[in-house]
């Protein structure tokens, strides 16, 4: 999907918790990432997926977690904005020992 700048702190308030972001996890994503994307008119946000992220980012934890919620975007800043397909979310409930990854990468 594309998300104009100004839009992205909307954004994440509608998305974050539907990624299965906590309030407090929620509030430091946007404290950090709102300040870095800057400078482009539109972003298009790609979620990387649980299978390219098991495939590409394997994750060893000991003692295996209850649940694992990793958020990693791909961002590509945009000067115009474009029609892109969104991805399809299933909300994670955070239950027992909850690992929680999120980041980004940039074009």
């Amino acid at each position: 999907m594309v998300v104009a700048q100004k839009d992205l702190e909307n954004w994440f308030n509608e998305y974050l918790p539907k990624l299965g972001l906590n309030k407090k996890e929620k509030e430091q994503f946007m404290e950090y990432w709102l300040e870095r994307l800057q400078g482009q008119n539109y972003y298009e946000m790609k979620l990387l997926s649980r299978k390219f992220l098991e495939e590409h980012a394997k994750l060893t934890i000991l003692p295996s977690p209850d649940t694992v919620i990793r958020v990693i975007f791909y961002f590509t800043p945009m000067d115009e904005y474009k029609t892109v397909k969104a991805p399809v979310i299933q909300t994670p409930e955070q239950k027992g020992f909850v690992v929680l990854e999120w980041g980004w990468d940039t074009q």
